[in-house]
C-alpha cells in the first residue's frame, strides 16, 4: 500500500505541474518549452507504476509485469526529454550542439526496449509468485542507460556552465541526486519503490526554477518593450520633423489655405496616433494602421513632392495588427531608402491573405542596405526591434527584412491566423 500512496502523490503532483506548464507555455508565447512533453512522460510513468501496484494488490501479476515495463519506458523517455530540454536551453542562448540528443535518444530507446524484454526473460529483474521484485542476473547492466544520461548531463553542464550560469548549472547538475537515492532507500526500506516519487520531485524542482527564470525574463522584456514604445513614439515626434512640417504648412497658408488645412488635419491625426500607441497593448484593424500611414505619407509628400511616390496594393483588410508596426517601416523606407537617392523613389504597401496567415509588405526602390549591418542609427535599431517585439508579444507575428545595397528594401510582416486577435478587430 505504501507504493500506491507514493505513486498517487507523485501522479497528482505531476498532473498539477503539467497543467501549470501547459498554461505557462501559452503565456510565454514565442518561447519553446520542453516541459510539457517531459512532464507528460512523467505523468505516464507515475500512472503506469500506480496501476502496476494496484494490479499487484489485486493479484493480477501478468498485468503488473506489463505495467511495470511500460513505466520503465516512460522513465527513459523522461530522461531523454530532459537532455533534449538542456540542449534546447543552450540553443536559445546561442550554443548550437547536437551530440547530446544524437547520443542520448538511441541509448534511452535501446534501454527501454531491453527493460521491456526483461519482463519476459528476467535479465534485469524477476517477479516472485506474490509479485515481489528481485534483481536479475544482469541488473547492473540495466542501469547503464540511466548512468549514460547522467554522464551526458554532467559533461554538458560542466562544459557550458559559463553559458548556463552558476545557478542553472547547479540546478541541472543536482537533477539526478534524488533519483540516485532511490536504490539506497530501497535497501533500507525493502519492498518500497521510490523512483517515481523522487524523479517527480527532481522534475518539480527544475521546473519551478526555469518557470521563475522565464517569468523574470518576460517581465524584463515587457518593461523594455514599454520603454522602447515610449522612446520610439517620442522619437517619431522629432523636433526637426515638426519644424519642417510646420514650416511647410506656414508657407501653404498663403499659397493654398485648403492644402494647409488638410496638412494640419494630417499632422493632428499623426500626433494623436503616436501618442495613443504608447498605451496600445492590443491589435487594431489594419484600416486604422493604414490611416496612420497615410497621414504620415501625405505630410512627407507635402515636403518632398514628386520625389516621394506611393503605391497601395491592399488585397486583404479583414485582420488586425499591433498598433504602430507598419508606419515605422514606411518611415524607414522613406528616410533611409528613398530620400538619400537622387530623384527619390516609390514606396509600395501591400497586404495579402495566405493559407496560414496575412502578410503586409513595405517595399521601396531606394538605396538599400546590408541587413547584416543595419545603419548605425539608434532610431532604426529601436524602431525595427520594437516592431519585432510588438508582433511577437501581441500576436505571435514575425518581421522579415530583405535588402541589398542599390536594390531597395522589402519588409514583410506575417500575422498568423491563429493569433490571439487576428480574426477580429478591436
Amino acid at each position: 500500500m505504501i507504493n500506491i500512496a507514493n505513486d498517487s502523490i507523485a501522479l497528482l503532483v505531476m498532473l498539477c505541474t503539467l497543467c501549470s506548464a501547459v498554461y505557462a507555455r501559452r503565456q510565454f508565447r514565442g518561447h519553446r518549452s520542453f516541459f510539457p512533453a517531459m512532464l507528460g512522460a512523467a505523468v505516464g510513468m507515475d500512472a503506469s507504476t500506480l496501476l502496476a501496484w494496484i494490479a499487484q494488490a489485486l493479484g493480477r501479476l501478468r498485468l503488473f509485469a506489463a505495467l511495470f515495463s511500460v513505466g520503465s519506458v516512460f522513465y527513459f523517455a523522461v530522461l531523454a526529454l530532459f537532455i533534449c530540454g538542456i540542449q534546447e536551453y543552450l540553443v536559445q542562448r546561442g550554443v548550437m550542439l547536437r551530440w547530446p540528443i544524437c547520443t542520448t535518444v538511441p541509448v534511452c530507446a535501446l534501454s527501454a526496449l531491453a527493460w521491456i524484454c526483461s519482463g519476459k526473460n528476467g535479465m534485469f529483474y524477476t517477479f516472485g509468485p506474490t509479485g515481489s521484485i528481485a534483481p536479475g542476473p544482469y541488473h547492473l547492466l540495466g542501469q547503464l542507460g540511466g548512468f549514460w544520461v547522467l554522464g551526458v548531463l554532467l559533461i554538458v553542464v560542466l562544459r557550458y556552465r559559463a553559458v548556463l550560469g552558476r545557478r542553472v548549472a547547479v540546478v541541472f547538475a543536482a537533477f539526478p541526486i534524488l533519483p540516485l537515492l532511490s536504490p539506497v532507500l530501497q535497501q533500507l526500506l525493502p519492498g518500497t519503490h521510490l523512483m517515481p516519487l523522487l524523479l517527480s520531485a527532481a522534475l518539480l524542482r527544475v521546473y519551478a526554477y526555469i518557470l521563475r527564470e522565464q517569468s523574470q525574463a518576460l517581465h524584463a522584456r515587457r518593461i523594455r518593450l514599454a520603454q522602447d514604445r515610449v522612446d520610439i513614439s517620442f522619437r517619431q515626434i522629432r523636433p526637426h520633423f515638426l519644424y519642417n512640417t510646420l514650416s511647410s504648412i506656414y508657407y501653404l497658408c498663403d499659397a493654398d489655405p485648403q492644402a494647409a488645412q488638410a496638412a494640419i488635419d494630417d499632422l493632428t491625426a499623426y500626433l494623436r496616433c503616436n501618442l495613443e500607441s504608447m498605451e496600445q497593448e492590443v491589435e487594431i484593424p489594419l484600416r486604422r494602421e493604414l490611416e496612420h500611414v497615410q497621414h504620415y505619407l501625405r505630410l512627407e509628400q507635402m515636403r518632398f513632392g514628386d520625389d516621394l511616390r506611393v503605391e497601395y496594393d491592399i488585397a486583404a483588410v479583414d485582420f488586425s495588427v499591433p498598433a504602430l508596426t507598419i508606419q515605422p517601416l514606411v518611415e524607414n523606407a522613406v528616410k533611409h531608402g528613398l530620400m538619400p537617392r537622387e530623384g527619390g523613389g516609390t514606396v509600395v504597401i501591400r497586404s495579402r491573405q495566405q493559407k496560414d496567415g496575412y502578410t503586409v509588405t513595405v517595399a521601396d526602390d531606394g538605396v538599400g542596405f546590408d541587413p547584416a549591418a543595419l545603419p548605425q542609427d539608434g532610431h532604426v535599431h529601436i524602431g525595427i526591434r520594437n516592431v519585432r517585439e510588438r508582433l511577437r508579444d501581441v500576436c505571435r507575428g514575425e518581421l522579415t527584412i530583405r535588402s541589398a545595397p542599390g536594390k531597395g528594401a522589402t519588409a514583410v510582416i506575417l500575422i498568423p491566423k491563429n493569433s490571439r486577435k487576428s480574426s477580429r478587430c478591436v
